[in-house]
């Protein structure tokens, strides 16, 4: 007859060390993934995830892991500011808007590494979300899972940092230009500028001489857009100058208001390419060309008349107003001599 047991003995049962069939069932699942010695993490994790066989918390944990390498969060939207116009002040000569960046939410190409039935298909969002509204779920893992997908199906609403480059200007007159070469076209001005008063004969005044005109001649000027719209961005651009040379705090200008001010920088500068602009710097050159021969030994009257009409027909070549009286009687008076 078999004794009894002594003191701390065990007989039958699972044995110290002995995994329990959840944990057995665990290991052989993990050790059956990792058989493919070239199998990525995100294919190991969905794996476990698409395992029917494994314990749901363990699949959910799987599928926690996954889902910030296939799933993008919302983006988040921030309302428009308020107008930053103060009473008095010109008014916007563009409209500028902030715009959100959207975030990607293509899922990746699953890995060749994973092998055909596995699981590579699923969607660790929508597998979770499938879990959540399943009745049969546990009450406890089903909120679990609600506060694991709810930050990739809902905004936060708290405001975020501006993404960059997000501005979008709207043209009246359709100009389109990129912001940071709009950017880049103004700084280059005012470094020109400086280096003009510094250094004016040295190598990079040259290089960026060259540079900023091979850029401000591939500008394209928008159809509609004239001298007096030159003007009032010039007025808008000084106004902005005028800002910067105020006292502080009042000398910083608004980031829809560098956007603007690059914009409209540009616009002018392509006006320089217009047919309209193109013509009148002709035109200048030619009356150069006439006064050069009025002072000549081969000077004639009908140079004095072409010089009048060229005048009249294209006033901004004209004499400046205080000017313009003498210098029209000066060419009449010499037709009258010459004649």
């Amino acid at each position: 007859m078999p004794r009894g047991s002594l003191p701390g003995e065990r007989r039958g049962g699972r044995q110290r060390g002995t995994p329990n069939k959840k944990t057995a069932l665990r290991n052989a699942a993990i050790t059956a993934a990792l058989k493919n010695p070239d199998i990525l993490p995100l294919d190991f994790f969905r794996s476990q995830m698409a395992n029917a066989d494994l314990p749901l918390d363990r699949r959910i944990m799987a599928a926690e892991a996954a889902l910030p390498f296939v799933h993008s969060k919302p983006a988040v939207i921030r309302p428009d500011p308020p107008s930053s116009i103060k009473y008095g002040e010109p008014a916007p000569r563009v409209k500028v808007r902030l715009v959100p960046v959207a975030a990607t939410t293509e899922t990746p190409t699953p890995s060749a590494a994973g092998s055909e039935g596995n699981g590579q298909h699923l969607s660790p969002l929508d597998f979770l979300l499938g879990l959540m509204r399943d009745a049969e779920t546990p009450p406890q893992l089903r909120d679990k899972v609600a506060h694991i997908v709810a930050p990739y199906v809902h905004a936060k609403l708290k405001p975020s940092p501006r993404p960059p480059n997000a501005f979008v200007v709207d043209d009246q007159f359709g100009f389109v230009i990129d912001p940071a070469v709009a950017k880049a076209l103004m700084d280059d001005h005012w470094r020109l500028c400086d280096l003009e008063r510094t250094a004016p004969s040295g190598r990079e005044i040259k290089e960026l001489q060259a540079s900023t005109a091979a850029r401000r001649k591939a500008l394209v000027c928008p159809p509609g857009y004239t001298w007096s719209d030159v003007e009032k961005d010039s007025d808008r651009i000084g106004h902005f100058g005028k800002k910067r040379r105020a006292p502080a705090p009042h000398n910083k200008l608004t980031a829809e208001e560098e956007a603007e001010e690059a914009h409209i920088w540009a616009r002018r500068d392509s006006h320089a390419n217009s047919a309209e602009a193109i013509e009148e710097n002709e035109v200048t050159e030619r009356i150069f060309e006439l006064n050069l021969k009025c002072f000549s030994r081969d000077r004639s009257p009908d140079h004095h008349r072409e010089i009048l009409n060229l005048w009249a027909r294209y006033p901004r070549v004209a004499p400046r107003p205080e000017n313009m009286d003498y210098a029209t009687a000066y060419h009449e008076e010499r037709i009258k001599r010459f004649g």
